[in-house]
């Protein structure tokens, strides 16, 4: 049987069942993005605002005082193409206080692998982040949001609170878990890392910068008097 003639048997069957031809033209179901299953913290209505922060670039890290890290301090540029965990924290809380032996062990383990961990010091006992972080021999990169604005602009309403934004820059998990954390810490370092993005062609450079070429061809040979003050066309 011919392609033509098999079409025509099938649309002689479905015009003789009309269930069949019905099921046949129902649209499929969109697919719904794949959802991961860490587990998050908050009631329901802590979590609306914390929800809209997940599959969308962070806020801005508007702090002072880092410790740990280059002089003036991490921006987002500067954790491109990293898995970011960030810990808001305070000497003040004990849980914290607990915490971050853990917190380091994941830091030293998974550096090489593209972890990078900030600490996010809270207002309260500020004055005692940077003696606290010496004694204790923390050592990855840590800041104090001295006005609070960072906290408020990652939703952050308990302590420690952990956030993690993945390789490509976008916030994964807000306010994870904190038994979740190193699972879901594994999972986003095992995701395949962006595309590095293509250097600009340098030959192209090049070329604007290099002079013109003269011609190989020569032109006609220069013109001479002839007699009677006429031009004529050397030979």
């Amino acid at each position: 049987m011919n392609q033509v003639a098999a079409v025509a048997a099938l649309a002689a069957t479905m015009a003789a069942s009309p269930a069949l031809a019905q099921v046949a033209e129902e649209p499929r179901p969109a697919q719904t993005p794949h959802k991961d299953v860490f587990k998050r913290e908050g009631k329901p209505e802590q979590r609306a605002a914390k929800d809209a922060l997940e599959g969308n670039k962070p806020p801005a890290l508007a702090v002072t005082q880092w410790m740990n890290t280059k002089e003036g301090g991490l921006s987002w540029a500067d954790l491109e193409g990293k898995v970011v965990l960030l810990k808001f924290w305070g000497v003040w809380c004990g849980p914290c206080r607990k915490s971050m032996p853990h917190t380091m062990e994941l830091a030293h383990e998974l550096e090489e692998r593209g972890l990078v961990v900030i600490g996010i010091h809270t207002q309260g006992s500020a004055e005692k982040m940077a003696s606290y972080v010496k004694d204790e021999g923390i050592d990855f990169p840590v800041a104090l949001d001295a006005d609070g604005k960072t906290v408020k602009a990652f939703a952050v309403d308990s302590f420690p609170d952990y956030y993690l934004v993945d390789r490509t820059g976008v916030v994964r998990v807000a306010d994870l878990q904190n038994s979740e954390v190193e699972g879901a810490v594994r999972a986003l370092l095992d995701e395949e890392p962006p595309p590095l993005a293509k250097p600009a062609d340098a030959s192209a450079n090049n070329d604007e910068k290099k002079p013109p070429k003269e011609s190989s061809k020569k032109g006609p040979p220069p013109k001479r008097k002839a007699p009677g003050g006429k031009a004529s066309i050397g030979r």
